[in-house]
């Protein structure tokens, strides 16, 4: 398997995964962030997929449920256990305007 990697590398191939500068700056560089609820104004009718998509490239790390490695708790309209658990928890919570306005640059 090496010699075949060897040969493609030869030809040029980049064998690295490509790794976006500002995806590691973004505002939630770090962060283990959770979305609950209805998205509304600037996240409107962006699905779960497409949030997690905007956490990644904004360097944040997407998770589906609430628990002790969770950093941030994005609360949309008609939130329910996740919301309550993380305020229990003491996890930093925004709403999805104030998150919003953070991923910003990251929004198209």
């Amino acid at each position: 398997m090496g010699e075949v990697i060897d040969k493609m590398t030869s030809a040029g191939v980049n064998m690295s995964e490509p790794v976006t500068e500002d995806a590691a700056s973004g505002p939630p560089a770090g962060q283990v962030v959770v979305v609950t609820g209805g998205m509304n104004g600037a996240l409107a009718g962006r699905n779960r997929n497409d949030v997690k998509e905007l956490i990644e490239n904004a360097g944040g790390t997407s998770s589906g449920s609430v628990s002790r490695k969770t950093t941030l708790l994005v609360a949309g309209e008609n939130t329910g256990s996740k919301l309550a658990k993380a305020r229990e928890m003491g996890i930093t919570v925004l709403s999805e305007q104030a998150f919003a306005e953070k991923v910003a640059d990251y929004l198209a």
